[in-house]
């Protein structure tokens, strides 16, 4: 029978290796470090992914499903995100930031809209098909209801 050699810590390193692939023991004890580590991959592929989502999201939000033939201009302002629109289609109805209202009811709208202490935009956007007359009656409403600041919506001219 073989007698297996004795373990000392005075055995030099490379002796004390090769018993150890010899007999297949490997008692040494190896102190693990746990490095607090965030790892960088997957925050960034959340970053990129909520980035995609919200570009993606952000071109279907449409401002009106209402069709409205615009009369065109040859200038055009943007048109800011904290104003209020007043479309007219050519069949003769009234919608105030899109909902579908009668004539007080655009009243009552209006009149809330100054209510809230500041100053609103609103935006006229009346078809090409819509007599003059009733953009004049709109705009009166509009100006009894204390709004001072009001835009014609137009398309820009196609030359």
């Amino acid at each position: 029978m073989e007698q297996l050699p004795t373990w000392s810590a005075s055995s030099p390193p490379k002796e004390r290796d090769m018993r150890v692939k010899k007999f297949g023991m490997n008692f040494r004890r190896r102190a693990e470090r746990i490095a607090g580590r965030i790892d960088l991959i997957p925050l960034i592929d959340m970053v990129l992914l909520l980035l995609i989502f919200f570009i993606l999201s952000s071109r279907f939000i449409f401002q009106s499903g209402i069709q409205v033939d615009l009369p065109q201009a040859v200038t055009r302002d943007a048109q800011p995100s904290s104003s209020h629109t007043v479309i007219l289609t050519k069949s003769g109805l009234i919608f105030y930031d899109g909902r579908k209202v009668n004539r007080e009811g655009l009243n009552f709208g209006l009149e809330l809209a100054t209510a809230k202490g500041r100053n609103p935009l609103l935006i006229i956007k009346a078809d090409r098909g819509v007599p003059y007359s009733q953009v004049v009656e709109i705009m009166g409403l509009v100006k009894k209801s204390g709004i001072n600041r009001v835009a014609l919506a137009t398309e820009p001219k196609r030359e």
